[in-house]
């Protein structure tokens, strides 16, 4: 395996595991805006499907695929394509395959038939995720705890703001994006090196330290909520940290939100779920670049007080040093389980790596594993005392 600097926007890493070679280019800007809603609409016309088809059989089935996601304060634009490695071809074809997809990136087909499909295309996808309570809960949750931080701020845009946009602020927004974003460009698989300074031409650095992360700011708990006709009641509590992965302790997080969490007979699973049947589901989760811990379930409505009560008295557990020695065991071997795990799925693969990068750090699985290793019980009661209780919002089911 070879990899670049870790200060270099281009990463290659050789590796045989897979037949295919696997890119991702990810454009990279603050998080608000109406930035975040033009750039989704970006992804509509990255590339247009007439152009993918007249390709695909000539660049050995090639596939491309654009989607958005939010790293803390800066929001990012990921488009991954993979092709067949050359290495099973009659003649080398990754030049011409990188020709056509930074042509689909900077000259997408934007004309008044498909901005308006691209619009409408959006705008079903928006009404879909708010349509889902229980991603309606953590989206109005982030709001409410986050006021005007970058955490409020939607990673795949919003309406208001998609019915404003013209095409001309498409078209215009499209050359700034080129001009102003950073970039990162990693690819995993059979892939000469020398490719390193063909991207290099194609994406210069922009800026020699990018911040994505960042700790939302305390604030007065608040509570809201709001009633959708469904069965079942949707429910977040979001917790602030007072830190963020930028933390060298940040790892005994992960374990403490494992134990919290995510292990299958997690705190909050055994004490809610399976010893009251409180609720269906209950997870906790890391927003890593925000510093803040999130708690998600779905309850019947009358059960929310308690609920509340017992996700409270389980994080007092933690910070009691209630929880068993064997408990602690299992949320460090299934963190470490899953870190190994990564190298098996190329596109986790390719995300570890850019959260590495955003960190000025190397994906090396060996360092994470002594990471957990050396995390104590004590970084854990240290970490489950750190926690504030930031905001609870509920959608609440018409039973």
């Amino acid at each position: 395996m070879v990899n670049t600097n870790k200060a270099d926007n281009i990463q290659i890493i050789v590796q045989d595991k897979f037949k295919d070679v696997h890119f991702s280019i990810r454009y990279m800007t603050d998080n608000k805006e109406p930035e975040v809603t033009m750039r989704n609409l970006l992804t509509e016309n990255h590339p247009t499907k007439q152009s993918v088809n007249l390709k695909t059989d000539e660049l050995f089935a090639l596939s491309y695929d654009v989607k958005t996601m939010a790293y803390g304060t800066k929001h990012v634009m990921d488009m991954k394509f993979t092709t067949l490695s050359e290495r099973y071809s009659k003649e080398p074809h990754l030049s011409d395959a990188l020709d056509f997809i930074v042509n689909c990136i900077k000259k997408p087909l934007i004309n008044d038939e498909t901005f308006a499909e691209a619009k409408q295309n959006m705008s079903s996808s928006l009404k879909r995720i708010y349509d889902k309570p229980n991603t309606l809960a953590a989206l109005k949750a982030y709001a409410l705890g986050a006021g005007d931080e970058p955490l409020s701020v939607f990673s795949q845009g919003r309406a208001d703001i998609l019915n404003r946009i013209t095409i001309d602020d498409l078209k215009s927004y499209l050359k700034k994006m080129l001009v102003e974003d950073d970039v990162f460009v990693i690819g995993i698989g059979q892939i000469d090196l020398k490719y390193l300074d063909v991207l290099r031409t194609m994406f210069p650095k922009q800026n020699d330290e990018i911040c994505a992360s960042y700790c939302l700011s305390n604030k007065p708990y608040k509570e809201d909520q709001s009633s959708k006709r469904i069965k079942q009641t949707s429910l977040v509590s979001l917790y602030t940290m007072g830190t963020n992965n930028t933390d060298p302790n940040y790892m005994s997080y992960r374990v403490m939100s494992y134990l919290l969490g995510t292990l299958p007979n997690s705190l909050l699973f055994t004490e809610i779920r399976e010893k009251r049947n409180l609720c269906y589901s209950i997870y906790s989760n890391l927003m890593h670049y925000d510093g803040v811990l999130s708690i998600h379930t779905g309850i019947s409505k009358n059960q929310r007080d308690l609920v509340l009560e017992l996700i409270a008295e389980q994080i007092e557990v933690i910070k009691n040093d209630g929880f068993t020695e064997s408990l602690f065991l299992s949320a460090k071997s299934l963190l470490k389980n899953n870190i190994i795990s990564i190298e098996d799925d190329v596109y986790s693969w390719i995300n570890m790596s850019f959260s590495a990068w955003l960190l000025n750090k190397s994906f090396v699985i060996e360092d994470y594993l002594h990471e957990i290793d050396q995390v104590e019980r004590q970084d854990i009661i240290n970490a489950a005392k750190s926690l504030k209780r930031l905001c609870t919002y509920t959608v609440v089911g018409q039973e």
